[in-house]
């Protein structure tokens, strides 16, 4: 069976997108933690951030910059304090859904 992001790419899954263009998807987080949730995902199945290679350095790349177009876009270019992360391993999931890190980044886009 295909990874989510995959069938979300795939269009199996419906999403709110936000981009598309030829190697990345951008969509509204189903449950949003901040007042601008957006994750952002290329089209070619990575599992993790291990399993990235030189030759995806023009694909990252690309994932930061839609990042932060998105941001502009949606007017967070000039606010201090919006916040964009890789999600690295499953081990990151435990840390974002402590109460802790929610209210920190909550605040985080507030301020």
């Amino acid at each position: 069976m295909a990874c989510l992001f995959c069938r979300i790419v795939a269009g199996e899954i419906p999403a709110s997108k936000v981009h598309e263009d030829a190697d990345l998807v951008a969509f509204n987080d189903i449950n949003p933690q901040a007042p601008l949730h957006v994750l952002i995902v290329p089209k070619q199945h990575i599992s993790t951030t291990s399993d990235l290679t030189a030759a995806d350095e023009a694909l990252v790349g690309k994932l930061v910059r839609a990042a932060a177009a998105i941001a502009a876009e949606k007017g967070y270019a000039e606010r201090r304090g919006w916040l964009t992360y890789l999600k690295v391993e499953p081990l990151l999931d435990p840390i974002r859904s402590d109460p802790r890190f929610v209210e920190w980044l909550r605040r985080m886009h507030l301020d």
